[in-house]
C-alpha cells in the first residue's frame, strides 16, 4: 500500500493576462468525481428541426447528397424506412411539419392495446361516443346504446377509419385508465394526454396531437420521419400487426346491426375495394392506414416484408385538388420497389472509422502515469451498418460526416484491462446509431489504494498580497533519510504533479502545475509528497 502525507492550505493568487491559462477543467465539482464525456464531435450540415431526447444527439440528415430517384414523384412529405434498425433509405421533407389526418389513429389504435387490459370485451355505447360527426366524417357506423365488443371496434378504426370507433375507444381506455367516475367531458382530453405522452416516450419531438381521429387543427401536427418510428414501433404490438394486415372483416350482429357489419380494408395495398376499376395490392405489403383532409391531403402510411426486410413508408400531402386519390399507392409501390433493390447492409469496418480512443478516467491513483489517461478500443468487427447503396456509397467516400459520441460514464478506477469503460456511438444516420462498448487497455488503480496522512510540516510561507509582484513559496522540512521529494497539488478533487519544490505562483499546464511569474487565483490548494 502506498503512502503519502498532506497539508490542506488556502491563498489566493492572481496571473496576469500573458500566463492566464485555465485551471484543469475536467475533475468534478462535486463530493465525488464524475467521468467527463467526451462532446460529440460532427461535421454534418445544420441540424433539422426535430428536436432529440435528452442526452441522444440531434437528429441530422445523412451529410451526403444523391441523385433523387423519385425527382419525378409530387408526393412533398416521404420517409422511407428500413424497421430493424430505423435506417432512412430515402427521406424527402421527413422532418417537415405535415398534418398526419387519419393515419393519426395508428396512434389511437396503440394507446388503447397498451392501455385496455381484455379487449374482447363487450361494452354497451352511450350517446356521445356517436354523436358530433359532420356528414362528411369518416364513420364505422356505430349507434347509440349499441353492444359490441372492443375489438371489433378496433377493426373498425383501422379498416373503415372509423371517427366513432376512434371516440369510443378514446371513452372507453379513459375509463379504464382514470377510473369509472371520470367526467365524460375530460375523456377525450385525457386520451389525447396519452397520446402525446407515448409520443414523447419514442421520440416523436415534432409531434403534437390534439384530436383522436385526425380532424384537422393547426396544432395537430407531425413529420413523415416521426410516423414512421410509430410505424415501427406499432408494428412489434401482434394485435395491430393482424388488424393492418387483414384484407375483410365481418363483425357479428348487434342489437343494433341485425346484420351484422362487414369492413373491407381502406387502404388499397391490402385490399381491393368493391367498385375500384383499377387493382393497386401490392404483394408484400403487411398494413398501413390511409388519411386525407382539405389540409392534409392524401395521407398513407404501410409497411411491406420481402425476405425478412421490412420497409415502412410514410406520405404526407398528396394534393386532393390536383392529384387522384388512388397516386399515393402509386408511389407507394415506386418507394418499395426501389427501398428493395437499392438496400444493403455494409459492415461497418468498411468505413475506415476510429476505434481507438484516449479517455480520461476519474478516481485515479495520484501515482498513475498518465494522470488517469487511458486508451480504450471499440470492436467493430461483426457490425452492420443498413440502408440504401447510394447514400452507403457516398458515405464511404467521405466518412467524415458520420457523427461519432462518446460516453466515459464507466470510467471510474480501479480498472481493469478488458473492464467496459463506457461506449461509442456512430450515427450514419442520425437516427440510427451503431452503439459499441469501449474497453480498457490498461489497468488504471484508484486512489482509495493510497493512505493519507498529514504533513505537519508543509506549509505555503511569504504568502504576499495580489499583485505585489512579490513570490509565494513552499517550504517543508524533510524526514532523515529522505532525499528525494515528489510534490503534489490537490485541485477540484483530483491530484497533479509539481514539478519544483518551491514555486512563485501557479498555473495549470496539461494537467501538471507549474510555477510561474506573476500570480493566479485559485481557491483551494492541498498539498502532498
Amino acid at each position: 500500500m502506498k503512502r503519502f502525507f498532506c497539508i490542506f492550505l488556502s491563498f489566493a493568487m492572481i496571473i496576469s493576462a500573458v500566463f492566464a491559462l485555465p485551471m484543469f477543467s475536467t475533475a468534478a465539482s462535486t463530493d465525488e468525481p464524475t467521468a467527463t464525456d467526451v462532446p460529440t464531435a460532427t461535421i454534418a450540415p445544420t441540424p433539422t428541426s426535430e428536436p432529440s431526447a435528452t442526452d441522444e444527439p440531434e437528429a441530422t440528415p445523412v451529410p451526403v447528397t444523391v441523385e433523387d430517384a423519385f425527382a419525378d414523384v409530387s408526393t412533398p412529405y416521404i420517409a422511407l424506412m428500413e424497421a430493424e434498425t430505423g435506417a432512412l433509405l430515402y427521406q424527402r421533407d421527413a422532418y417537415s411539419r405535415a398534418f398526419p389526418a387519419s393515419t393519426t389513429k395508428v396512434m389511437t389504435a396503440i394507446v388503447a392495446l397498451e392501455n385496455i387490459k381484455d379487449m374482447n370485451r363487450v361494452v354497451t355505447l352511450g350517446w356521445r361516443p356517436v354523436s358530433g360527426f359532420g356528414p362528411t366524417s369518416s364513420l364505422m357506423g356505430l349507434r347509440a346504446n349499441e353492444t359490441i365488443p372492443l375489438m371489433d371496434i378496433l377493426y373498425g378504426l383501422m379498416m373503415r377509419s372509423g371517427n366513432d370507433a376512434a371516440k369510443a375507444l378514446a371513452m372507453e381506455t379513459s375509463y379504464e385508465v382514470f377510473g369509472q367516475d371520470t367526467e365524460p367531458s375530460e375523456l377525450i382530453p385525457k386520451f389525447v394526454d396519452l397520446m402525446n405522452q407515448k409520443a414523447a416516450e419514442l421520440g416523436m419531438n415534432s409531434t403534437h396531437f390534439v384530436t383522436v381521429d385526425g380532424r384537422h387543427d393547426d396544432n395537430h401536427y407531425t413529420t413523415a420521419y416521426d410516423f414512421a418510428v410509430l410505424m415501427r414501433y406499432a408494428l412489434q404490438n401482434p394485435v395491430f400487426a393482424k388488424v393492418i394486415a387483414t384484407a375483410e372483416y365481418d363483425v357479428a350482429p348487434t342489437n343494433q346491426h341485425p346484420q351484422g357489419m362487414h369492413f373491407e380494408n381502406s387502404n388499397r395495398l391490402i385490399s381491393n375495394k368493391t367498385g375500384d376499376n383499377q387493382s393497386f395490392l401490392y404483394q408484400y405489403c403487411i398494413g398501413g392506414k390511409t388519411g386525407e383532409t382539405n389540409y392534409a391531403g392524401y395521407c398513407l402510411i404501410s409497411a411491406c416484408r420481402k425476405d425478412d426486410i421490412t420497409l415502412i413508408a410514410v406520405q404526407f400531402g398528396d394534393s386532393n385538388n390536383s392529384t387522384s386519390k388512388f397516386y399515393r399507392y402509386e408511389v407507394a409501390k415506386k418507394l418499395y420497389d426501389w427501398g428493395y433493390e437499392n438496400y444493403c447492409a455494409v459492415p461497418v469496418t468498411e468505413f475506415g472509422l476510429q476505434s481507438e480512443f484516449e479517455i480520461q478516467t476519474a478516481g485515479f491513483s495520484p501515482f498513475d502515469s498518465d494522470y488517469g489517461k487511458l486508451k480504450a478500443t471499440a470492436d467493430l468487427s461483426g457490425l452492420m451498418i443498413k440502408g440504401s447503396k447510394q447514400y452507403l456509397d457516398a458515405i464511404k467516400s467521405d466518412p467524415s460526416g458520420v457523427i461519432v459520441k462518446i460516453n466515459t460514464d464507466k470510467a471510474v478506477a480501479p480498472i481493469k484491462a478488458g473492464d467496459v469503460v463506457g461506449s461509442v456511438e456512430y450515427l450514419f444516420y442520425a437516427q440510427n446509431p451503431i452503439k459499441v462498448d469501449l474497453v480498457a487497455m490498461r489497468d488504471v488503480a484508484a486512489s482509495s489504494e493510497t493512505t493519507i496522512e498529514p504533513h505537519v510540516t508543509a506549509f505555503i510561507s511569504s504568502t504576499p498580497p495580489p499583485g505585489s509582484g512579490k513570490n509565494c513559496n513552499l517550504s517543508f522540512q524533510r524526514t532523515p533519510g529522505s532525499d528525494q521529494y515528489s510534490v503534489w497539488v490537490y485541485y477540484d478533487h483530483t491530484l497533479y504533479t509539481m514539478n519544483s519544490i518551491e514555486w512563485h505562483y501557479l498555473y495549470c499546464d496539461n494537467g501538471v502545475f507549474r510555477a510561474a511569474a506573476t500570480a493566479d487565483t485559485t481557491s483551494r490548494i492541498d498539498l502532498y509528497r
